[in-house]
């Protein structure tokens, strides 16, 4: 199993679009497979059943969540299955945390576009996107250029906000 993140945009100018909210709402919802993208996708030879998917919506900075392939036939559609949605503002992150600021799959690129990822990167996002899913940590981006704060609780260090700039 290797791990992939995927971008794409609701609003391209390419003549491509697409929004993976809807199919993370209904797969997760019903369990139902769903079709996404086909193998003229960039990077798309490399995929195999079984390989996991970070769905990044480039257009609203958010990974979406967590999707495996379950079907591929080469000649037609993706099946994904919605494993996990997770719906974190990338910009944060990549602002609050110095390892993932440093993850080339996030920078500019195309979209359509799989980047393959290493394990041990996406496990840490998963577990930090989690963490800021369900309130544990929070990243806020201050009004002041080049002022970021980040909160982490009442539990490190008292929870007083560091100031980087």
């Amino acid at each position: 199993m290797a791990w992939w993140v995927y971008k794409c945009n609701r609003s391209s100018e390419f003549n491509y679009r697409g929004a993976w909210e809807p199919h993370f709402t209904n797969s997760l919802a019903s369990g139902e497979l769903f079709d996404f993208g086909d193998c003229d996708i960039v990077g798309s030879d490399e995929l195999v059943v079984g390989d996991r998917v970070l769905a990044y919506q480039t257009d609203e900075n958010t990974l979406v969540g967590i999707a495996s392939l379950i079907e591929w036939d080469r000649d037609g559609y993706m099946l994904f299955r919605a494993d996990e949605a997770l719906g974190v503002r990338m910009y944060p992150l990549k602002k609050g945390d110095s390892r993932v600021a440093i993850l080339p799959q996030f920078r500019q690129g195309f979209i359509r576009t799989f980047y393959p990822m290493d394990d041990s990167d996406a496990k840490y996002l998963i577990a930090l996107a989690r963490k800021v899913r369900d309130g544990e940590v929070t990243y806020r981006v201050s009004s002041f250029p080049g002022v970021f704060r980040r909160s982490r609780g009442a539990k490190k260090r008292g929870g007083a906000k560091r100031v980087h700039r």
